[in-house]
Order: structure tokens, then C-alpha cells, then sequence
């Protein structure tokens, strides 16, 4: 039998005509040889060309956790899971502070947060604002809200009025 003789490849949709001489190691790098999936709980077997988008998409693919600090393994299938609880997560203020900080940082940061909840000083109103203090000590409403509070007091202007 002559080496030179042309043969096809033997996977399954290539029909590559080659030198027998040659085939063996075709073999070995043909994308259409049978290629397991490198994540150990997957069984799948595919062609070698389809690897990179089964890796993308396997159920079993393994994620790493962006999040500074956390860094955990995981599959795919949890990660949506993950990504809500994960400690690590960068969450914003719950005073709207304009920070973001680790959601297991919440409470060290509202023991230091500029910004305070405090109740309308206004006679009667029970809204909570958020307020800070200012340069010289002064309290910022953040919210505004002693523009449009109805228990504001006001000038009257009818004379004898207070």
C-alpha cells in the first residue's frame, strides 16, 4: 500500500482528501475529531470545532466572582444567584450619599456617612429628610424639602398677622 495515496479523513464531516502519510497527524489536530468538554461534571462529547462555544454556554463552566474581595469558583447556573447576595458586591448608600461601597461595608460606612435621616424640624411633620452638615456646621437639607413642607412657617403679610 503506498503512503502517498490519497485517502479522506475519517471524522465525520471534514472530507478532507489526504496523503495517508499525513493522516495521523491530521488526525490528532482535525476539527472535526471528538473533543470532550474540559469542565470534569460535563459529558459531552462534540467536534473540536464547536468546543469554544459549548465552553461559553456549558452549564458546567466555572465563573470566577469579580468582586474585589471575593473571588469565588462557582458554575454558571449560580452565578445570577451570586451576584445578589455576594458580600463583596459594590452597593449604593442607602442615605444616597453618592458612594458605593461593599454591601458588607453598609453599616461601618452609616456609622460615618455625612449624610444623616432626620425628621422635618417643621411643627407637626413626620417626613424623614437626608441632611448634612455644611462647612460651618450648618445643616444642608439634601432633599429640599423645606421648600414644599405645608407645615412650614411662613410671613404672613395682612397686617397684625404674625
Amino acid at each position: 500500500v503506498c503512503a502517498y495515496r490519497t485517502v479522506e479523513c475519517p471524522h465525520s464531516g471534514c472530507n478532507l482528501q489526504i496523503q495517508e502519510a499525513v493522516l495521523a497527524e491530521h488526525r490528532k489536530t482535525c476539527p472535526y475529531r471528538l473533543v470532550n468538554c474540559p469542565f470534569l461534571q460535563c459529558t459531552e462529547s462534540l467536534q473540536a470545532h464547536q468546543l469554544q462555544e459549548h465552553i461559553q454556554n456549558c452549564a458546567f463552566r466555572t465563573y470566577i466572582c469579580p468582586n474585589e474581595g471575593c473571588g469565588l469558583q462557582l458554575e454558571s447556573e449560580l452565578v445570577q444567584v451570586h451576584e445578589l447576595c455576594c458580600v463583596h458586591r459594590a452597593v449604593p448608600c442607602p442615605r444616597r450619599c453618592g458612594k458605593e461601597i461593599k454591601a458588607n461595608d453598609v453599616d461601618d460606612h452609616l456609622l460615618v456617612c455625612e449624610v444623616i435621616n432626620a425628621e422635618c424640624a417643621n411643627d407637626g411633620c413626620q417626613v424623614q429628610v437626608r441632611q448634612k452638615k455644611g462647612p460651618n456646621g450648618e445643616v444642608i437639607d439634601l432633599d429640599q424639602h423645606w421648600q414644599s413642607c405645608i407645615y412650614r412657617k411662613v410671613p404672613c403679610d395682612n397686617e397684625g398677622c404674625y
